[in-house]
């Protein structure tokens, strides 16, 4: 309903305000909110401004956790499906395989 989704938005762009104001811009509280507000616009059809949150979300946590944080492989996996909504498919592909690269150098081929 796209009542609730407007409602949605404005509610994690307050939530993201906060937590930049109480946490700091870098911190990785505030890319989980970049990346909630990604999501967010995302399901209200907003592609393109979900892929920039998400990239402001994953820069923050390349920086503050390391590339084999969860969070971070997380990160680059949801800008591979933003970008696919956006029909950027070479750079879909791109996202998508740096996050099974570090999934593998993380987990191990082994890992299910």
């Amino acid at each position: 309903d796209k009542g609730k989704l407007d409602v949605a938005v404005g509610c994690a762009t307050k939530a993201l305000a906060q937590l930049s104001r109480v946490c700091g811009p870098r911190h990785r509280l505030t890319a989980g909110g970049y990346s909630l507000l990604a999501v967010v616009l995302y399901h209200a059809g907003d592609f393109q401004q979900a892929a920039l949150y998400q990239q402001k979300a994953l820069n923050i946590n390349e920086r503050e956790l390391s590339l084999d944080h969860p969070d971070t492989i997380k990160s680059y996996g949801d800008l591979a499906v933003f970008y696919y909504r956006l029909q950027m498919m070479d750079v879909a592909v791109l996202y998508a395989s740096r996050a099974l690269y570090l999934l593998h150098m993380t987990c191990g081929g082994e890992h299910p």
